[in-house]
C-alpha cells in the first residue's frame, strides 16, 4: 500500500532539486560568456521567463555567429515569454523566412510558431504575418519545410495552398508537395472540383500506391467513387492494401453496397484468407446491424456458421465466431 505522506513528501523533494538545479542553471547563464558555458547552463535551466535573462536569451538567438544548438535551445527555453511578445514573435518569423538561416532552426522556429499560434493570445495580433510567411514558404527549396508550410497552411483551410496544391496535381506548376501529400493536405478541407483530379490520379497506372492509399481516404466521401472503389475491392490483382483501403472507404461512405459486397467475397473461398477476414470483422462492427439487414440474411448466417466449422484458418475461424456472437447478442436487444 502506497504511504500517502511518504509519495507528497518524495514528491516536494523532487520540486525543490528541479527548482534549485533551474536556479543554478540561470545563474550560470547570466554570467556565461562561451558557447560550452551556454550550453551547460541551458542544460539546467527549464524555462527563461526574468526580462534580463529572456532578453539575453532573445539577443543570443539572432546571433548567427553563435552555436546553432546554443539558439535552438533558447527557443525551447523561451517558449512562454516569446508567446507574450509580440516582437519576439516576429523574430522567430525572421527566422523562419530567412533562407540563410540553418534549416534545423527554421524547423525549430516554424515549430515554437506553431504552437504558439493555438496556445498563444498575443499570437492573434501577427497571425496575418505567419500566413504571409507560410505561404513565401511554399517555395522554399527544401523539401521538408515546404511541407510543413503547407500543412499548416491547409489545416487553417487556405485557399493559396489549395490553389497551389491542385495546380501542382495537375502539373500546372511544379508540385508543391508529393502528389500524395497534395491529397492529404487538401483533404483537410475537399472541394467538389478537387473530386475528380483525384480520381484520376486513383485510375493513374503512374501513380504509386501512397498516392493512391491517400486518394482512396479522400474518395470515401466522393459519391462519384463508388463504382471506382468497388471495382478496386473486386479486382483480386490489386494490391492488398488497396483493396482493403477501398473496402473500408465503401464502408464509410456507402455500408449498404459495401455490406452485399463484403458478404460476398467472404464465402469466396478463391479469395485470400486475410481480406475475408479483414472484410468479417468489418461487417461485425457494422452498426447499428439492422440498417443493413445482417439479421434477416439468414442464409449468410448458415454459411458464416459453416465457415466457422470448416476453415482452417485461425483468423478466420476467430472472425466468424466473433460475428455469429455480435449477432445473437443484437438478437437478444
Amino acid at each position: 500500500m502506497i504511504d500517502k505522506n511518504k509519495y507528497v513528501e518524495d514528491l516536494r523533494d523532487q520540486v525543490e532539486v528541479v527548482q534549485g538545479q533551474n536556479l543554478s542553471g540561470l545563474s550560470d547563464f547570466r554570467n556565461a560568456a562561451s558557447t560550452e558555458a551556454y550550453k551547460e547552463a541551458l542544460r539546467n535551466v527549464a524555462a527563461i521567463s526574468s526580462p534580463e535573462d529572456v532578453g539575453k536569451a532573445i539577443a543570443l538567438l539572432q546571433d548567427k555567429q553563435q552555436d546553432i544548438s546554443v539558439r535552438e535551445e533558447i527557443l525551447q527555453k523561451t517558449v512562454s515569454a516569446i508567446g507574450e511578445n509580440p516582437e519576439y514573435i516576429r523574430i522567430c518569423l525572421r527566422i523562419l523566412s530567412d533562407g540563410t538561416e540553418p534549416i534545423t532552426l527554421r524547423k525549430a522556429a516554424l515549430g515554437l510558431l506553431k504552437t504558439l499560434s493555438f496556445s498563444s493570445r498575443t499570437f492573434v495580433s501577427v497571425r496575418s504575418e505567419y500566413m504571409v510567411v507560410l505561404r513565401s514558404l511554399l517555395d522554399e527549396p527544401e523539401d521538408s519545410l515546404r511541407e510543413m508550410a503547407a500543412e499548416e497552411l491547409s489545416k487553417y483551410k487556405d485557399e493559396f495552398v489549395q490553389r497551389r496544391l491542385l495546380s501542382g496535381l495537375l502539373r500546372q506548376e511544379t508540385p508543391t508537395v508529393t502528389d500524395a501529400k497534395a491529397i492529404q493536405l487538401l483533404g483537410y478541407d475537399i472541394h467538389a472540383e478537387h473530386y475528380p483530379v483525384v480520381r484520376r490520379l486513383l485510375e493513374s497506372p503512374d501513380s504509386d500506391n501512397v498516392t493512391k492509399l491517400e486518394a482512396i481516404h479522400v474518395l470515401a466521401n466522393d459519391p462519384e467513387a463508388k463504382s471506382l472503389l468497388m471495382n478496386l475491392v473486386l479486382d483480386k490483382e490489386q494490391d492488398r492494401e488497396l483493396r482493403m483501403s477501398s473496402a473500408m472507404a465503401l464502408q464509410s461512405g456507402h455500408p449498404r453496397d459495401f455490406t452485399q459486397m463484403a458478404k460476398t467475397l467472404v464465402l469466396d473461398e478463391s479469395e485470400n484468407k486475410d481480406v475475408r477476414s479483414v472484410l468479417l470483422n468489418a461487417l461485425t462492427l457494422v452498426h447499428p446491424v439492422e440498417k443493413v439487414g445482417l439479421h434477416e440474411d439468414r442464409q449468410f448466417l448458415e454459411e458464416v456458421s459453416r465457415l466457422h466449422t470448416s476453415t482452417t484458418s485461425p483468423e478466420l475461424k476467430k472472425m466468424s465466431s466473433r460475428y455469429l456472437e455480435n449477432v445473437r447478442k443484437q438478437r437478444e436487444q
